[in-house]
């Protein structure tokens, strides 16, 4: 696969908020028939964790809240 076809997303957020952009991102390059990678680093390793109880919604900078 050449450079032209590949996709690296970084996730450095742990709050639900921030969760679903990488994959929402990933998820459409995947869609365009580009590899992608995912790399987690700092409070994103929280978003590969099975327990989700500690995830919070960050109300600051958030007009929908």
């Amino acid at each position: 696969m050449s450079d032209n076809n590949k996709m690296t997303i970084i996730a450095t957020k742990g709050t639900f908020d921030w969760a679903f952009p990488p994959f929402i991102i990933a998820s459409t390059g995947v869609a365009m028939d580009k590899e992608v990678t995912i790399f987690f680093t700092f409070y994103g390793l929280n978003l590969l964790l099975k327990d989700t109880s500690k995830l919070k919604v960050t109300p600051l900078g958030n007009p929908g809240m």
